[in-house]
């Protein structure tokens, strides 16, 4: 992560992000009553694009809301996938999906923290971010999957 300051309280920050996430869907065949469950894992490699906005220091902390955007590109996919009709369960574990997951995602970000001063420009990061992702993760135009979630920063800025 990189921050270039635009005002003494304003900031550009981006950087490199790999993300891993994934989601659980499950339905049921009307016709013949068996169960799907699908796991999703996927891997992205996100670049963050956000404006942070800090307070002055106050007793060695700096508080900071961001937000922003990002555009990560998928670097793997996989499903593990269970079947169950009566007392048969049928499992397929560790499927290459990588065919049926988009391979862009992209997400707006929004986040929380502070920065407490360890002397000079030296400071420890403590944030909470909501990445929220505004594609559709699958190919599928049947099922629609958003792929959101919440992250904590922990770093020293130097």
């Amino acid at each position: 992560m990189t921050e270039f300051s635009l005002a003494d309280n304003y900031s550009f920050s981006t950087g490199i992000e790999s993300s891993y996430s994934g989601g659980k869907l499950q339905w049921i065949n009307l016709i013949d009553t068996s169960t799907i469950t699908t796991l999703y894992r996927v891997q992205y490699l996100e670049i963050p694009i956000t404006l942070k906005m800090k307070t002055n220091e106050i007793n060695y902390i700096t508080y900071f809301a961001k937000f922003g955007g990002g555009v990560g590109a998928r670097l793997s996919a996989f499903k593990d996938e269970t079947l169950k009709k009566n007392q048969t369960t049928i499992s397929v574990e560790d499927q290459n999906i990588k065919n049926h997951v988009s391979f862009l995602r992209v997400a707006f970000h929004v986040g929380l923290g502070i920065e407490y001063s360890l002397g000079g420009s030296t400071a420890l990061l403590v944030g909470i971010n909501f990445n929220n992702g505004l594609t559709d993760m699958l190919k599928d135009n049947s099922i629609s999957a958003k792929n959101n979630y919440i992250n904590i920063n922990l770093g020293i800025l130097f």
